[in-house]
């Protein structure tokens, strides 16, 4: 999803997936408002850096175990269909029936 610009850099409407299988060792919120999320392979001993861009909300927590290619973002271009019931009394709100 989103737009990839000539720089090769993501639009911020895109949905960042991870990039390795391991455990979120840090996420540190930078300047421009953008995430790091250096998450830690425990079988191969590496590391690896997910920057997200500003904008985008956050889905992984720090200490938590992660899959390859599980979300990272929230979909921006999403939203939540909430059923709620109203129900008005027509006589309360001086309506008159016809």
């Amino acid at each position: 999803m989103g737009q990839i610009y000539r720089d090769r850099n993501k639009s911020s409407n895109t949905i960042y997936n991870t990039t390795t299988t391991g455990i979120v060792s840090k996420i540190v919120r930078k300047e421009k408002e953008e995430y790091e999320i250096t998450i830690t392979d425990v079988l191969n001993r590496y590391q690896v850096v997910d920057i997200i861009p500003p904008g985008l909300e956050l889905l992984v927590l720090d200490d938590k175990s992660i899959k390859l290619d599980q979300l990272l973002t929230i979909n921006p271009n999403s939203f939540i269909l909430i059923d709620i019931g109203i129900i008005i009394s027509v006589e309360k709100c001086g309506f008159k029936k016809a």
